[in-house]
């Protein structure tokens, strides 16, 4: 069976958390905002090749001063990426007429030495450069630990140079710990077991998330994941399960059998 990558996964699970808990990255880049100031912006451009990986609106839509923060996130440096960004960032500046801060996020540390926080353009013995401001999710793990950012508990283990099932558990203290409706530890829940799925096989994630099974399945985006999973699999014609198809089918297709 074809199954999505661990980067698409990271993905979808990031882009979800972080839309679910964006105060809390506000916290981590040091930027003050309440959450009744923020919406979530349309994060394509005019160039129908380049498309954001997240846009926040920050501040009223009246308000002078609004500006806007555009976030891109990698699993690895790639710095051959920078150029997108580059081009992404410039033109929602000039679609949003409004200041658009760019801020890359790397999740893991992995061997990698270099990451990117500018991007540079040389030739004929000229240059330009391009700044951006740039997060190594790593060096927040204390932070995460220790109560000041809680909501980002599932992402604890993208800051582990060898991920072990006890970082599992710890995440899962720290979101039952939190002062949060049942919804939303479900939702981190949910994106806590996805992100696992880079490190560990669905059955020792599913004896770690014993207890939580059903919280996770109340998650409306494991549903949405699942439904989508299921109609992608009907229009390819598969009889089986999604789960079960030899086809591409969705991510969820990894967590069908277990909510079952």
């Amino acid at each position: 069976m074809e199954t999505p990558s661990s980067a698409s996964l990271i993905d979808a699970s990031l882009k979800t958390l972080i839309r679910s808990v964006f105060p809390a990255f506000l916290r981590l880049i040091g930027v003050q905002a309440g959450s009744e100031q923020v919406r979530l912006g349309d994060v394509s451009v005019n160039l129908p090749e380049f498309r954001a990986d997240q846009l926040f609106m920050i501040g009223e839509e009246d308000d002078a001063s609004r500006w806007a923060l555009h976030i891109e996130y990698q699993l690895e440096p790639d710095e051959r990426m920078c150029r997108g960004w580059y081009h992404k960032n410039a033109a929602l500046n000039a679609q949003l007429k409004r200041p658009v801060v760019l801020v890359a996020v790397y999740l893991t540390r992995g061997d990698r030495s270099r990451f990117p926080s500018s991007y540079r353009i040389e030739a004929g013995g000229l240059s330009n450069e391009y700044r951006f401001h740039a997060v190594h999710l790593w060096e927040y793990a204390e932070r995460i630990r220790r109560g000041d950012l809680p909501e980002l508990a599932p992402l604890l283990l993208l800051c582990e140079d060898r991920p072990d099932p006890e970082t599992v558990l710890e995440e899962k203290q720290l979101i039952h710990g939190l002062s949060a409706p049942p919804e939303m530890k479900s939702h981190l829940l949910a994106v806590a077991y996805t992100v696992g799925l880079r490190y560990f096989s669905r059955g020792v994630l599913d004896a770690l998330f014993r207890e939580e099974r059903e919280m996770i399945e109340a998650d409306s985006w494991i549903r949405d994941w699942v439904l989508e999973g299921e109609a992608r699999g009907r229009a390819e014609g598969c009889e089986k399960p999604p789960y079960a198809c030899c086809a591409p089918v969705s991510a969820s297709c990894l967590l069908l059998k277990w909510t079952r």
